[in-house]
């Protein structure tokens, strides 16, 4: 588990799981990925794919705690993420950064 498989599961946009405007593909999320991207028309879209719009962290809190380190990229961020300690803007960002702001070393 990894990124790539919130890309594909969270509804971020309320069009989906999976299914992002063209300007805010989140295509490729790291080197070597697997992805692909295939088209969504408007007529595909339902009203329960927009009423399940959600964040990536309520995604995140919803799926077991053993997924929350693939996602996030580490052990010290899914701790943060566990405690209430990562801000939803820090998704993508590198430990070094969220430790410096919590104070603890890297």
């Amino acid at each position: 588990i990894d990124i790539c498989d919130m890309y594909a599961a969270a509804n971020l946009y309320g069009l989906g799981a999976g299914v992002y405007p063209p300007s805010d593909l989140p295509y490729p999320a790291h080197p070597n990925t697997l992805c692909t991207i295939e088209a969504v028309f408007a007529d595909e879209v339902s009203d329960a794919d927009r009423a399940g719009k959600q964040t990536a962290f309520e995604w995140l809190a919803k799926q077991p705690p053993d997924v929350h380190a693939g996602v996030l990229g580490g052990q010290k961020k899914a701790a943060a993420f566990a405690a209430g300690q990562l801000h939803e803007t820090e998704l993508l960002a590198p430990w070094s950064q969220i430790s410096a702001r919590l104070g603890i070393a890297a």
